[in-house]
């Protein structure tokens, strides 16, 4: 029987988890990675796991593989960070561990394996979107400190105050 998901054996997530790549390993190791934010009842990600296991297999000495479960509460703060709101979900990270791009869904594996390739290669993501700034919660914070500073000022009241 074959062996591996290349040779069409079956992949499953906790293999693929299992055989994953450690996330602080991931991120100290100066190598490229693709991080796989899945769960074990999402139908989408348990179809996706024979084209996860063929790219990791193709791509694997020169990329890490990450697994994280967003059930399991160790990893909120990276579904935070990461805004992980639909799985399967692939963070792609340079090899000092910043954000690339990422994907979500059920895509084909040529889009998985196109990205993986150009990750490994340190070229721009074929098929990713990209990373924006946004404001930090400690900023928001800030704004809304000021606007009670400003509502001090005026009285009480502000001039788009309803009431």
């Amino acid at each position: 029987p074959p062996s591996s998901p290349a040779e069409g054996g079956l992949a499953t997530l906790s293999d693929l988890a299992a055989s994953s790549v450690p996330l602080d390993v991931a991120l100290s190791n100066d190598r490229p990675s693709v991080v796989e934010f899945y769960a074990d009842w999402c139908e989408v990600c348990k179809s996706s796991a024979k084209d996860s296991a063929q790219i990791r297999e193709r791509y694997g000495e020169r990329v890490n593989f990450v697994m994280l479960n967003v059930d399991n509460p160790k990893w909120a703060e990276e579904v935070s960070e990461y805004r992980v709101d639909g799985i399967p979900h692939w963070e792609y990270l340079s090899s000092r561990g910043q954000a690339k791009g990422f994907v979500v869904g059920n895509l084909p594996r040529e889009i998985l394996d196109a990205n993986a390739s150009a990750l490994a290669e340190d070229l721009d993501l074929p098929y990713a979107r990209e990373m924006r700034s946004a404001s930090s919660v400690s900023e928001r914070a800030e704004a809304t400190q000021d606007q009670g500073a400003q509502r001090q000022a005026a009285g009480g009241t502000m001039p788009r105050d309803h009431g």
